[in-house]
């Protein structure tokens, strides 16, 4: 099921038409809410008042399980269905309006480039018209044409001048099947020009023919920069000049921030922490050149996980490892070509995939700064902060470094030692008792077996994990567990709070006492608040879940700290 970002509107509420309908479940959605039922009601219309309370209840629950955490929280609390689906879209309408911007100047600067085929190229192109159309700025399908046509280069000139002379308006199908029937002509000998990304990169003469000449090896229909033997040239020598990075700013960062670089040409990390897979850079990646024209050493490449503020993951292929870099840099051009697409505005970035909005970043020191999921940033820094310290000189005089590289002999052997030349004089000083020594004369006692229980509901065996750092769709961070400990049969709650164990117990109590015919004796946990209660001067002051067992004769049995 779509899940609703903010963006996608129109697709999220098709989606829920479509299940709601399919389930039978979309009344409240499509009619007034009757009136409520009494005594001198019909059947009928109790029928109709009772379908209708369900329907508004359910597709509510589903409204909200298929909307995205951050938009949820935002979103008015009510209790009918349609007016929050009147809420969600008036909360879509600004996205919309911006989504609808980009999609147009996207639409209007489309240009063939030749990589793909010209219908895949029309296909794009109808697409984003579809999604415009989705959001109110509908166009007719003779713009449309004219705008697939504006976006050839011009080797397509005699194609467009056939259409401006014909009277015939043409439609999408048509337009496609004039290209499909004039493919190889336009294949035939033509090669598109390279795109022109500033002055005296390339030209083209009046009649629209490239005659640029290449200046390393002299052959027409390339520029020195795309000329294949000069790039073999550069890496039987060990140069690549096809990784390029600048550091615009050298002020001090932290080592878990991570940053847009438009300059980059791959991306860069001095963390090692991180990669999923690592490789030995190859003959032409063992260098990085930097903007000042100075080259750093790679160490390694590899894909480096990156986990956003929204908790999408994302995959950086080809990361170069360069411990002398102050910043990590993430290459615009790179995540372009794997998909993503950046908006930037008013200092701020949006980071989309898909048009699903996955990330973002602020502007900071001139750089885009991404945000990224806090527990993973922290791990960064607190795996970075034990990495690339200075080792602390060694003394050669210390008797407790001679100790340990003799196998832990006795001071008496050292000594001895020392008296008869063997070793050199030492400073004992430092020899202090020899933790390891002590450790390895311990012996190990088999630790005695719990006593188990011989039926069933004697021990039950409890715990409460969380919280979670993701959530259930309803909301719940943690979960109880209830397992007998004869026959290791378990039961699993959901709970919004630690405070809900009571209820939720006394509820498991009802149901296994009921089912079994035999009472609970004993329960065993951990000493958690929860559980156990608080200790103070007097002993242990038992908290709710004490009280509750104390109240129903169940003995409480609770584990020491660190045991199983």
């Amino acid at each position: 099921m779509t899940v609703f970002d903010g963006s996608n509107f129109s697709e999220w509420y098709e989606r829920v038409q479509f299940s709601l309908g399919v389930l039978d479940l979309d009344l409240a959605l499509i009619t007034d809410k009757p009136l409520e039922a009494t005594d001198d009601s019909t059947p009928k219309q109790v029928e109709q008042s009772k379908a209708w309370a369900k329907s508004n209840r359910l597709s509510l629950m589903f409204m909200r399980m298929t909307i995205a955490n951050n938009i949820k929280t935002s979103l008015p609390q009510t209790e009918f269905a349609s007016e929050f689906l009147k809420s969600v879209e008036e909360r879509s309408k600004r996205a919309d309006k911006s989504l609808a911007g980009t999609l147009m100047a996207e639409l209007t600067t489309m240009k063939y480039d030749g990589q793909k085929g010209i219908q895949q190229h029309i296909l794009n192109m109808t697409e984003k018209a579809a999604k415009l159309k989705a959001l109110g700025m509908g166009m007719d399908e003779s713009f449309l044409v004219q705008f697939v046509l504006n976006s050839l280069p011009s080797q397509f000139a005699p194609f467009k001048i056939h259409y401006n002379t014909n009277s015939d308006q043409w439609n999408l199908n048509e337009l496609t099947n004039k290209f499909t029937k004039k493919k190889g002509k336009f294949k035939k000998g033509k090669n598109f020009p390279p795109k022109k990304n500033g002055p005296g990169e390339g030209s083209q003469s009046h009649d629209g023919k490239f005659t640029v000449s290449c200046y390393f090896c002299g052959k027409k229909g390339h520029v020195k920069k795309d000329c294949i033997k000069r790039k073999a040239w550069f890496e039987k020598r060990g140069i690549n000049l096809s990784f390029v990075c600048y550091e615009s700013n050298l002020a001090e960062v932290p080592s878990n921030t991570w940053w847009i670089d438009s300059g980059a040409t791959t991306h860069v990390t001095n963390l090692m922490q991180g990669f999923l897979t690592t490789r030995k850079p190859k003959e032409s990646e063992k260098f990085l050149y930097m903007g000042n024209r100075l080259k750093v050493e790679v160490v390694a490449v590899g894909t480096y996980c990156l986990i956003l503020e929204t908790g999408h993951r994302m995959d950086l292929l080809n990361t170069f490892y360069v411990p002398s870099i102050s910043r990590n840099l993430v290459s615009l051009s790179k995540l372009d070509a794997t998909g993503y697409s950046i908006l930037f505005s008013s200092g701020q970035l949006s980071l989309m995939l898909n048009s699903v909005t996955v990330g973002s970043g602020i502007l900071c020191d001139g750089l885009y700064k991404i945000s990224l999921n806090h527990e993973f940033a922290q791990a960064l820094i607190t795996l970075h902060s034990n990495v690339g310290s200075k080792r602390g000189l060694i003394n050669e005089n210390s008797s407790i470094l001679w100790h340990r590289r003799l196998g832990h002999i006795s001071r008496e052997r050292i000594e001895r030692l020392v008296k008869e030349g063997i070793l050199q004089n030492l400073d004992f000083t430092d020899f202090h008792v020899c933790v390891d020594c002590i450790k390895g004369k311990q012996t190990k006692h088999t630790k005695k077996g719990a006593t188990r229980s011989n039926e069933l509901l004697e021990i039950i065996h409890t715990d409460i994990c969380g919280p979670l750092s993701v959530p259930c769709f309803i909301g719940e961070k943690y979960f109880i567990t209830f397992i007998d400990d004869l026959s290791r049969y378990g039961y699993v709650y959901l709970m919004h709070e630690k405070s809900q164990a009571i209820d939720i117990f006394e509820m498991f109590i009802t149901e296994v006492e009921r089912q079994l015919d035999k009472k609970i004796k004993i329960v065993r946990s951990d000493r958690g608040g929860e559980y156990y209660g608080r200790y103070d001067e007097s002993g242990q002051n038992p908290g709710p879940f004490a009280k509750f067992l104390e109240k129903r004769d169940i003995r409480a049995q609770y584990t020491m700290p660190s045991t199983p």
